[in-house]
């Protein structure tokens, strides 16, 4: 095991970007007995991306809204309010992810596969029947799982991200994690959770992030 290595892991999680306070603030707003959807939309409105994201996934299948929603007035009120925070938050990490990031290289496939993992996440609830509330906190986890696998990229100077394929077993799955801790004294599971932790997510996605590979 390479002290250097974790030590160089762990310590890039400390210098990773916190996240941003308007998150927190969002989180503290939904989080108080009388808060209400119009409280909080005039703070969103001033973040254009986060306003198109919202939109978005308000007119996807997942909410089954039979017209087209075009206002983030409306929109918000598809989301429960713990979920819209932590769809904020998410959103944001995307955005600390593309600058902490920059430097590994197909990073983009880095995102193109969460997004999947993310939607097969909320197909996945979907089929259990579970609310829209409850898919989209699991599909965030699904988006944030491999964040720890960026983080050896980046300190080892891997060049590529490499997906897992599709409907492997864990016996085929378990080599890879277990090198990981037998040279780094972490595996990207665990280095996931630490930076979950850091930027405040929940405890289901902090935990899911962390135990996705021994549910």
């Amino acid at each position: 095991m390479s002290t250097e290595i974790m030590a160089e892991l762990v310590d890039r999680i400390g210098s990773l970007p916190p996240m941003p306070q308007s998150v927190f603030k969002l989180r503290e707003a939904v989080a108080k007995p009388d808060a209400n959807y119009d409280d909080i939309v005039s703070p969103l409105k001033n973040d254009p991306s986060i306003c198109a994201d919202l939109l978005r996934v308000a007119n996807s299948a997942r909410y089954g809204v039979s017209h087209k929603v075009d206002t983030v007035e409306e929109a918000v009120r598809y989301f429960g309010m713990p979920s819209l925070a932590e769809f904020v938050a998410a959103a944001c990490s995307e955005r600390i992810i593309r600058s902490s990031f920059s430097n590994v290289s197909n990073l983009n496939d880095y995102l193109l596969h969460s997004r999947q993992i993310a939607k097969s996440t909320a197909l996945v609830c979907a089929m259990m029947k579970m609310n829209p509330h409850a898919i989209e906190a699991y599909s965030i986890s699904g988006l944030l799982h491999d964040i720890g696998k960026l983080l050896i990229m980046l300190v080892t100077g891997e060049r590529k991200f490499c997906k897992e394929a599709v409907g492997l077993y864990w016996d085929e799955i378990s080599p890879e994690v277990a090198s990981e801790m037998q040279i780094f004294g972490l595996n990207h599971a665990e280095l996931g959770r630490m930076i979950c932790e850091k930027w405040q997510f929940p405890p289901r996605t902090v935990n899911a992030v962390a135990r996705h590979h021994t549910p």
